[in-house]
């Protein structure tokens, strides 16, 4: 959908011999036209680096609102300082309207 923004999260891992064995994370979503949503996510039994977990949407502004509740299959993967992170989710179409929106600029 075109979409971009800053991702900034806070999470708390348990680690045994550089594999995670439990990963729970929140975060921040700002969108390119500055709407917010919050997330948060879970993650076990993979290695440090990479992974793949499930993220559920918990709190939008409000014109993201229907969103909220949205749960996706993720994967992350860390080079260096970077984080490379794919979401798939199932949408209806109202949803699907709302995030094609996100690119258009506010009035």
């Amino acid at each position: 959908l075109g979409n971009y923004g800053i991702w900034d999260n806070a999470v708390t891992v348990t680690l045994q011999n550089n594999n995670v064995i439990y990963l729970q994370g929140y975060g921040k979503r700002v969108f390119q036209n500055n709407e917010i949503i919050y997330t948060k996510g879970f993650r076990n039994k993979q290695e440090q680096q990479a992974g793949v977990g499930t993220v559920e949407v918990v709190y939008t502004s409000k014109p993201l609102v229907s969103l909220k509740g949205i749960s996706c299959t993720y994967a992350v993967n860390f080079y260096e300082d970077n984080a490379f992170f794919v979401q798939k989710c199932r949408i209806t179409e109202k949803q699907k309207t709302v995030l094609s929106n996100i690119s258009k600029k506010k009035e």
